[in-house]
């Protein structure tokens, strides 16, 4: 877990800036993957009444690699779901990929785009992510980030 608030406190950052705390959170998720661990959860948004900045917090997060969030209060796991949550469009265009690669799983083209082990692997990762969340969140609201 990414301890925003508290890394942002040592340094003497604003812990709402994403530029203040980009290099650590960029380097967390690499160095987790590399240990094997999963990917990391990003730290709170402090500002809990404040949908907006949440939505925005949780998006860049998952926009470096982060798959979860820490919340302080009930009302931001909703919306930490939603906004953590595959499209649709995703989900559809995993099963695509892994319908393309067969059984075999080898390297094949679709759409125009090369499918190779790492392209399968994530598809893979997304579509077991989906079938694991309770029936009827398979395509929830999503909100780009």
């Amino acid at each position: 877990m990414f301890g925003s608030v508290d890394l942002a406190a040592e340094l003497n950052v604003d812990p709402t800036s994403h530029q203040a705390l980009h290099y650590a959170r960029s380097a967390l998720v690499p160095t987790a993957a590399a240990a094997r661990c999963g990917a990391p959860v990003d730290g709170v948004a402090t500002a809990f009444e404040d949908e907006h900045a949440l939505i925005d917090d949780t998006a860049h997060a998952r926009s470096l690699g982060f798959t979860g969030k820490l919340c302080i209060h009930p009302r931001q796991v909703p919306v930490v779901h939603r906004v953590l949550a595959p499209t649709g469009e995703q989900i559809r265009v995993a099963r695509a990929v892994l319908a393309a690669a067969g059984a075999e799983g080898t390297v094949v083209s679709h759409g125009g785009q090369m499918l190779d082990r790492p392209v399968l692997l994530r598809a893979q990762a997304l579509v077991d992510r989906v079938a694991a969340t309770p029936a009827g969140a398979e395509d929830p609201p999503h909100v780009s980030p």
